[in-house]
């Protein structure tokens, strides 16, 4: 059982602070929170720690049930024989069964993925607060656990535990960089000095492009397996018992590929506008640091989904 969280400073002393306590009433009118209420902000922490790592495999799953049960029913229903032997019509059963399972799982998954996308908003808003105290001069401490190392999709790492979010000092401390992260900020709406809000903005970067080559994948399959379904149906004799079966299952499955054609427009229409814009402003300043002679490494794909920093390998 998880335990309760500790704030590293009481939201009195937050209030005390015109400018955080100005962004708090901006906070409580969007999200309808005070995040400057411990009790509040204790509860936005613990849902965040508690959802961050949970989801993630039911798109996945989902679609995986959809698809590979919509094909072996495709390829059962070709080799049915007359009389229907009940091994046969048993494992026919399981495939089209897999369908709506995997329906299910997926709207599971989504309701799931909206309320840790709410949580995660929450407590990037009280992150934010924190880093605004921080500014002003206030010490608060990082609790250990609240921000993965690198390599966790919540911090904006790749699988092999690279991160290309650089310290907000590193621009900091460069007339030039910092010249180019206020003209990028401004140009794309985000203070790309402020750590807790670009680290939130590559993790949603991340989880973008990620759901766009899960919905990419899946519709390719989908396309695959209607065409082999359609060719296996029209080698067979027609009026042979397993021809119209073939055919028909070619049918649901091009059906089928509507869900993820859908999904897939969906997320890039979501990802052109939402945070790929200000992660193409972050990567140019990545490119600018570089060729100020700031050690950058190679952005992850996911990042650089232009293959603009190829060269930088």
């Amino acid at each position: 059982m998880q335990r309760t969280p500790v704030l590293p400073v009481h939201g009195s002393r937050l209030a005390a602070l015109p400018d955080v306590r100005e962004q708090a009433r901006r906070d409580a009118a969007r999200l309808g929170l005070d995040l400057l209420d411990d009790a509040v902000a204790t509860r936005v922490v613990a849902d965040h720690l508690r959802l961050r790592s949970s989801g993630g495999w039911h798109d996945e799953l989902g679609g995986v049930l959809v698809i590979g049960g919509a094909v072996a029913a495709a390829i059962l229903a070709g080799s049915l024989g007359s009389p229907v032997e009940p091994r046969a019509a048993a494992a026919f059963g399981l495939a089209c069964a897999a369908v709506p399972l995997g329906v299910l799982v997926w709207f599971l998954g989504n309701r799931l993925g909206a309320r840790k996308r709410l949580a995660a908003e929450r407590f990037a808003a009280y992150d934010a607060l924190l880093a605004r105290a921080r500014q002003g001069g206030t010490a608060v401490p990082v609790p250990a656990g609240w921000h993965p190392g690198p390599g966790r999709a919540e911090s904006g790492g790749d699988a092999r535990g690279r991160s290309p979010l650089l310290p907000a000092q590193v621009f900091a401390q460069d007339q030039e960089l910092r010249w180019t992260a206020a003209r990028l900020g401004a140009e794309h709406r985000i203070d790309y000095l402020d750590e807790p809000a670009v680290r939130a903005l590559l993790a949603a970067q991340q989880r973008s492009v990620g759901r766009i080559r899960l919905w990419a994948g899946l519709l390719t399959l989908g396309l695959t397996a209607t065409g082999g379904a359609v060719g296996i149906g029209l080698t067979l004799t027609a009026g042979s018992p397993g021809r119209n079966g073939v055919l028909a299952a070619a049918a649901v499955l091009g059906l089928l590929t509507v869900v993820p054609l859908g999904q897939l427009l969906r997320a890039v229409r979501g990802w052109r506008g939402g945070v790929r814009d200000g992660a193409r402003g972050y990567l140019a300043l990545l490119a600018a640091a570089r060729a100020r002679g700031v050690a950058v490494p190679a952005p992850p794909s996911w990042l650089d989904t232009a293959g603009t920093a190829r060269t930088w390998r």
